[in-house]
């Protein structure tokens, strides 16, 4: 199973937003905790709609159109 790119920043967005969350101040990189955890929300559905369709998607060993 091959991951989206989209799905992949939607991660690492989120375990940003963790940290920020857990710091005393909820800031990581001058990023409130709220503005990761939403970014990665719309990594999320960014990759859901892109789909299938998305160039990083395709799968191998398809045979020619």
């Amino acid at each position: 199973m091959r991951l989206s790119l989209l799905l992949i920043a939607a991660i690492v967005l989120i375990v940003f937003g963790i940290i920020a969350a857990a710091g005393s101040s909820g800031l990581l990189f001058s990023t409130q905790a709220i503005i990761w955890f939403m970014a990665s929300f719309l990594a999320y559905l960014a990759d859901i709609a892109v789909g299938g369709w998305a160039p990083w998607t395709a799968r191998q060993g398809a045979p020619p159109a």
